[in-house]
């Protein structure tokens, strides 16, 4: 149903370089990634003020100058913060969707915190996802947004980002399954270190895609090619 998931290798919070123009998440570095012929991973969160911007982390600190909650936090501040060496504040996600206008697929990752307001989240998220026209899908950790899609907005392609978090396999892969049947994900997208599993071979023998985080070596490259069906991937990976 979701082919396209797999025509496009992808790029992690865009094709990116620290410390240059094309910070991670950026706008640039999203620009860069399709014009290299990739799909793009990128995170996105809710501003103070319910705008949604491209931006990986809960707080301010580690990329910028400086600190705060970005949930607190109104857009109109944002936007005087530059990302990095970028020069660039962190971009809206309707920026983005304008400036890539449906070239190569978007994976976007919704990142939520134990406070989040799902509902505002979800409205927020969609009222920017539903002009667009060209293929995207979202997937989180968070199995409470992708729930939130399932009951609004299912025809949404949606997807549940996986890793193991124990040493109990057989517990993993029960979690798993369950997450993935609550949610009715269309894929998954699971962590490379621990690949492959059971459930994610037979998610991939029912037809189903199976993506991968975060390919950086050649050796998760050689795993990625043989058990998913795309690779989320940093360079030198893939571009190497």
């Amino acid at each position: 149903m979701y082919s396209w998931l797999a025509t496009h290798q992808i790029a992690h919070r865009g094709l990116f370089s620290r410390g240059t123009e094309c910070e991670e998440n950026t706008l640039a570095a999203i620009i860069a990634a399709v014009d290299a012929g990739y799909g793009c991973e990128m995170d996105v969160r809710i501003t103070g003020d319910h705008q949604i911007v491209v931006f990986h982390d809960a707080t301010l600190d580690r990329l910028t100058s400086a600190s705060g909650a970005i949930d607190e936090i109104s857009y109109s501040v944002l936007q005087t913060i530059h990302v990095g060496a970028s020069g660039q504040p962190m971009p809206l996600l309707s920026a983005v969707l304008s400036a890539i206008k449906g070239r190569r697929a978007l994976i976007i990752e919704i990142k939520t915190e134990g406070t989040t307001d799902l509902e505002a989240l979800g409205r927020a998220l969609l009222s920017v996802l539903e002009p667009y026209s060209g293929h995207f899908a979202v997937m989180s950790f968070d199995p409470r947004i992708i729930l939130w899609f399932k009951k609004n907005a299912e025809h949404v392609c949606r997807g549940m980002v996986l890793e193991i978090k124990g040493h109990d396999m057989p517990a993993e892969m029960d979690r798993h399954r369950l997450l993935c049947d609550e949610t009715d994900a269309d894929f998954i997208s699971h962590d490379i270190r621990t690949l492959p599993t059971d459930f994610t071979q037979r998610w991939r023998e029912a037809g189903k895609p199976v993506l991968c985080w975060t390919v950086r070596t050649p050796e998760d490259e050689a795993k990625a090619l043989q058990y998913t069906d795309a690779m989320t991937f940093e360079p030198p990976a893939v571009t190497g």
